[in-house]
Formats: structure tokens, sequence, C-alpha cells
């Protein structure tokens, strides 16, 4: 396979890791965060994305 000519492939490129949402963020009735894996099946499908930073600072927190 050959690329074609005059087509855009980098939108096939992945993310740099600082940009990659690896987390899913919950906030618990009680106001804490719940920092999931995506594929958890204890995190909820409305919960926010979060990257490896983001997530790491949420916990800090």
């Amino acid at each position: 396979m050959q690329p074609l000519e005059d087509q855009d492939y980098t939108v096939l490129d992945p993310p740099p890791p600082e940009k990659r949402t690896r987390w899913r963020v919950d906030v618990a009735r009680d106001g804490r965060r719940l920092v999931h894996r995506l594929d958890c099946a204890a995190g909820s499908e409305g919960g926010s994305l979060a990257t490896d930073a983001d997530a790491l600072r949420l916990l800090a927190q």
C-alpha cells in the first residue's frame, strides 16, 4: 500500500501522550472525584475524560 497524493493523513496519528485521554472522572454524590480507566465497568458513561496528568492532579487534591 502507498499513500494517495494530496491526502492528509495527520488525523490518523495518535495524539501525544500528554493529550491522550485514558481516564474517566466521575463525581460521587458526596463530592469526591472517582477516577476510572476508560474500560472500567464501574465508571459511568457520562463522566468527563482526563489525561494522565489531569488524573494525577485530581487524585492529589
